[in-house]
């Protein structure tokens, strides 16, 4: 459901709320959410802002280590594949494979995109990016003990005989479970540059 906040006289759309049942845990931001998105399958035009260090394009700058050392980039994912699977049962382990089809919007380096070389330390920096944004936000939904990706489903789908394992059972190991991910980006053509 959506995360509701008031600010003065108007109601703002804050992230997604999370349930454990009909009890409410907490909350995510859109941004979680579209990782979540990206994780539980196929996934089709959504945007993503990161922030990579300038010097990984030979960029260097005079206020290395800080904010104004970053290169900002926004990207517009035009699809997505996900496929997750178990790998290992008790405790839980699972490799996750996103492959990822996107295309820049924003950039706020000037740096020449017909380079291959550029696209490919770009496709790079985005997919370790996305690696660990995705590692916190499965780690926030172990500390809120609720499994929005359904991560249950595709344990009990690879198990026999737990198909009906109850919730309670899954919520004990899915705090316990590793995640692994495999992220594969490409980055195949240009938006609008800053």
């Amino acid at each position: 459901m959506p995360f509701i906040a008031r600010k003065g006289n108007e109601l703002q759309i804050k992230g997604i709320a999370l349930f454990r049942g009909e009890r409410y845990v907490g909350w995510i931001t859109p941004k979680e959410a579209f990782l979540i998105k990206l994780m539980h399958g196929k996934f089709r035009i959504g945007s993503y802002d990161t922030s990579v260090p300038a010097h990984i394009f030979g960029e260097v700058t005079k206020n290395r280590g800080s904010k104004k050392d970053r290169v900002q980039l926004v990207f517009d994912t035009i699809s997505s594949h996900s496929k997750i699977e178990l790998t290992q049962v008790s405790p839980p382990i699972f490799d996750i494979h996103i492959r990822l089809n996107a295309r820049i919007l924003e950039l706020t380096l000037p740096l020449k995109l017909e380079n291959a070389r550029l696209m490919k330390i770009m496709e790079h920096a985005l997919e370790e990016e996305l690696g660990k944004e995705l590692q916190k936000v499965v780690h926030k939904l172990q500390d809120l003990n609720v499994d929005p990706a359904g991560f249950g489903i595709v344990y009990r789908s690879n198990r026999r005989g737990k198909a009906n394992m109850t919730q309670a059972e899954w919520r004990k190991m899915f705090k316990d479970a590793t995640f692994r991910f495999h992220v594969k980006s490409t980055i195949i053509r240009n938006g609008v540059m800053d």
